[in-house]
């Protein structure tokens, strides 16, 4: 294919196809992509944790305790 983003639907394409090739290529591509942007987003929500005012995560740990 001549992109390098490829969807959902050019994997069942190449599927119904019998381009065995072609699916594991946009597999990976797309595997690669989402696992990407998992750990993207993991990173920026423990920057943010480890940035957080420390008085704000006890008042956080507060209300936890409070509610079991």
């Amino acid at each position: 294919m001549e992109t390098d983003k490829y969807t959902v639907q050019d994997l069942i394409k190449h599927s119904y196809q019998q381009q065995p090739i072609e699916f594991e290529n946009v597999f990976n591509d797309l595997i690669t992509d989402r696992i990407a942007a998992a750990v993207n987003d993991r990173k920026i929500e423990l920057s943010q944790s480890m940035l957080a005012d420390p008085q704000d995560s006890e008042e956080d740990e507060e209300t936890e305790s409070e509610e079991e």
